[in-house]
């Protein structure tokens, strides 16, 4: 069944600039980063920010060091950003960290650990983006989460029995020293949505729909398959569980959280030392050995 083209692009305009001024994601001259990857989601979040606020916009990049998928993503990144008159800046793990996430993989399963490939990816390229927030000076970072991307983590902090990480979740963070708040202005947007939507507007190609070659050994999988089962019977479960938790969010957010100063690098964590730095002191033991 053909869309009508212009009705799905206002509607779904509409939706984006109604979820910020509903969670009041974006407030009086905050200055905006944009954790651009350069694939349908960011950069579906760079297109419809930079209508209104591009005169404080910063879009970042992170080059995991994943040959030639993170390379044609951060190719359309720099277009999209030329194109739109944003600023944009790359950092790598391999500048950073001294390592590329496959270099950092294979590191790993010659000491034989079994940290997944993604849990490594995911820690060292948020703490990362946390970094270039700050050093950038924004207030703010804009990621491309969207409905079923926010319903998997909240499935997956119960699967793992870590419910302290559903105080993270939410439309927009909690401000904490040390760490940018995150927004997420698809956060009531279908992945269907936002493709049709990146396709439409040609903010991306199909090349680019594709996903990192190492997802497939993602825990997030297991909420992610979990997920489509219940979706057979019921079409609007990822939205009643978002829905839901969104309810539950204010009580959730007045249990008691302890936040830790990590020995090594200051950051704000949990426990004596920040997830990043674990990762990081591995390296060095596997390195020295």
């Amino acid at each position: 069944m053909a869309i009508n083209k212009s009705l799905f692009i206002e509607k779904f305009e509409e939706k984006f600039w109604n979820t910020i001024e509903r969670f009041k994601l974006v407030k009086r001259n905050e200055r905006i980063g944009v954790a651009l990857s350069g694939g349908k989601d960011s950069s579906t979040v760079l297109y419809l920010l930079s209508q209104r606020f591009k005169d404080r916009m910063i879009a970042i990049s992170i080059d995991e060091g994943t040959g030639e998928y993170r390379r044609a993503t951060i190719s359309n990144a720099q277009r999209l950003t030329r194109m739109l008159g944003v600023e944009h800046r790359v950092y790598s793990f391999k500048e950073t960290y001294g390592y590329t996430l496959p270099g950092i993989i294979e590191l790993f399963k010659k000491n034989n650990d079994n940290t997944k490939p993604c849990t490594i990816c995911g820690i060292l390229r948020r703490a990362l983006l946390n970094d270039a927030a700050i050093e950038l000076g924004l207030d703010v970072l804009a990621v491309g989460h969207s409905l079923e991307d926010e319903a998997q983590s909240i499935l997956m902090s119960i699967f793992k029995g870590n419910p302290e990480f559903l105080q993270r979740l939410g439309p927009r963070s909690d401000k904490v020293k040390g760490f940018v708040p995150r927004i997420k202005p698809l956060y009531l947007h279908s992945e269907k949505e936002v493709l049709t939507y990146a396709l439409l507007q040609d903010l991306v190609d199909k090349s680019l729909t594709a996903s990192c070659p190492f997802s497939s050994l993602a825990y997030r999988n297991t909420a992610r398959k979990a997920l489509n089962l219940l979706e057979r019977n019921d079409k609007e479960v990822k939205k009643k569980i978002v829905e839901s938790f969104l309810l539950l969010k204010s009580h959730i957010e007045r249990q008691p959280r302890e936040i830790n100063r990590c020995k090594r690098c200051g950051s704000p964590t949990s426990g004596e030392y920040c997830s990043r730095c674990k990762i990081l002191m591995k390296i060095e033991k596997f390195v020295n050995k």
